[in-house]
């Protein structure tokens, strides 16, 4: 995908410690579809924030604040491939 198309495709999503080490696999499969262009670890939320931009993210408006997204992966038979559904929070 080139640049032009994803740089309105911008978000933030986190990720806490506790699922981190529970689903690394996981986490790099999400983080495999997103060009990080930053992150945070939070102390006192126990967990880690990226912004970035990504094909699975909407369509924003120049001067809009990025939502929030959510991922759910889910790996359904007979392949058992893993897809990743995104849902934005605001």
């Amino acid at each position: 995908m080139k640049y032009e198309e994803l740089k309105n495709r911008i978000g933030w999503f986190a990720f806490s410690v506790a699922v981190l080490e529970a689903v690394p696999d996981d986490i790099m499969f999400v983080l495999g579809k997103c060009v990080i262009t930053k992150a945070e670890y939070v102390w006192h939320e126990k967990c880690i924030k990226y912004w970035g931009m990504s094909p699975l993210f909407d369509k924003l408006p120049e001067g809009n604040v990025p939502p929030m997204y959510t991922f759910e992966i889910k790996a359904t038979a007979p392949d058992w491939e893993r897809k990743i559904e995104v849902v934005k929070q605001c």
